[in-house]
């Protein structure tokens, strides 16, 4: 796990690799299984377009996309997830900081980003959520989000997870 405490990512370095430190999750909400029309993206599935709307991502060329598959016609119900597993140990307090990019999302109870310690199912909690309050349409910066004071343990290895619930490409 990389040092949590100075971490920045923009996956541009990975070139559409996942790296060893992501877990990738596309799957259908209901079962919790693999589904073809699950879309989480940094690179690996396709170029990264920013969607439909070709909107690009916020700098360079790569960044992480989720919904259903782009061309997907069956506006399956998924659940698509970026595990980031992060090493807080003797960093003190950690914030987060990302930008995001809402095509028009509806809230979904898998919505936002999670830490948990173990990554176990029922560790999980919830940090940042409301992704359909955000300007439809433009880039949002989200800031100072809390990582270390929402009781989960992270001075030590912990998970970070952005994940996103819809059912539209």
């Amino acid at each position: 796990f990389p040092v949590g405490n100075g971490y920045v990512d923009d996956f541009e370095s990975y070139a559409g690799v996942v790296p060893a430190h992501f877990g990738v999750n596309a799957l259908n909400t209901f079962q919790r299984l693999p589904d073809p029309d699950a879309w989480c993206n940094i690179g690996q599935s396709g170029p990264v377009s920013g969607g439909n709307s070709a909107i690009g991502t916020y700098s360079g060329t790569y960044g992480l996309e989720m919904g259903n598959e782009p061309f997907s016609i069956t506006h399956a119900n998924v659940c698509n997830g970026l595990i980031i597993g992060l090493d807080g140990t003797g960093s003190g307090p950690l914030e987060l900081s990302f930008q995001v990019y809402n095509h028009g999302e509806e809230g979904n109870a898998d919505d936002g980003v999670w830490v948990s310690q173990d990554g176990s199912n029922d560790s999980w909690v919830h940090v940042v959520d409301n992704w359909q309050s955000l300007t439809v349409g433009a880039w949002t910066h989200i800031q100072g989000v809390d990582l270390s004071g929402v009781g989960v343990d992270t001075d030590g290895p912990f998970y970070l997870l952005f994940a996103q619930e819809d059912n539209y490409p």
